[in-house]
């Protein structure tokens, strides 16, 4: 449940959260994760506190990624590094903008500690940007040789997450 802040010196406890919805009554069970301020709300209510799947999924698909972090890091620290003002224009001038290619085709994918798919999309983007990077890069070189060596590492992940992100994000 989100903090709920009208004044500011609203409290950011159960008894705030309780007394800033108006109808009790209404609510039938609570969705969040397990703070203690969510099992403090759903005790002052009175209903149960169901745990939120998107995050047991996000914290099990992050126990997974643990031995793989390093392989991770790396695809993140390459992808930081392509944002960069000067790396960014290289990028978009390898980017053909068409009326089917999105104008950031090419634009590097940082992965978000909230979000596990967002591990997926930057292992999918460094696969989509890997055939435009130069070795002759000087600001990229260490990066791109030491990547090139260990890419199967990465490219296995991407493929085993791969059904979890189809799954996941159904419409």
């Amino acid at each position: 449940m989100a903090p709920i802040i009208d004044e500011p010196d609203d409290a950011l406890n159960a008894d705030g959260n309780a007394a800033a919805i108006a109808r009790l009554d209404d609510v039938l069970f609570l969705v969040g994760d397990n703070y203690e301020v969510n099992k403090q709300l759903a005790n002052l209510m009175g209903v149960p506190l169901v745990g939120c799947a998107s995050h047991r999924l996000n914290l099990a698909v992050r126990e997974y990624l643990a031995p793989h972090e390093d392989a991770l890091a790396e695809v993140q620290a390459l992808m930081r590094k392509l944002r960069t003002l000067k790396q960014a224009a290289k990028l978009r001038t390898k980017s053909v903008v068409t009326l089917l290619q999105p104008k950031t085709a090419l634009q590097p994918v940082l992965r978000q500690d909230t979000r596990w798919s967002s591990s997926f999309t930057m292992l999918a983007r460094y696969f989509r940007l890997y055939e435009h990077l130069s070795p002759d890069d000087e600001d990229l070189e260490d990066l791109i040789v030491r990547m090139h060596i260990e890419t199967r590492r990465p490219r296995r992940l991407k493929i085993r997450l791969g059904p979890v992100h189809r799954e996941t994000k159904k419409d």
